[in-house]
């Protein structure tokens, strides 16, 4: 888990896709101190939110630049992807 988590805050993930602890329902900021306390369960569940949410994330960037297949990507969308 550990390695996930590092990952999603290099990526500034968390702002996008917040953890929710399952039992006590609310946002959780995840950092590699407090994976020993994690539920297994609810942190799998968090991965496939967070895979879904990439996924669409890319079909979006896909779909926004496929009209200019050999042509740059422009500034806009650049801000998009690093936001």
């Amino acid at each position: 888990m550990g390695p996930i988590v590092d990952l999603v805050n290099m990526a500034g993930l968390q702002e996008d896709c917040p953890y929710v602890d399952p039992l006590s329902g609310e946002t959780v900021r995840l950092d590699s101190d407090m994976i020993e306390g994690l539920d297994v369960e609810g942190f799998g569940e968090y991965v496939g939110v967070l895979y879904a949410y990439l996924q669409e994330l890319e079909n979006r960037v896909y779909s926004e630049g496929k009209g200019g297949i050999g042509i740059g990507i422009s500034y806009g969308i650049k801000l998009y992807c690093m936001a």
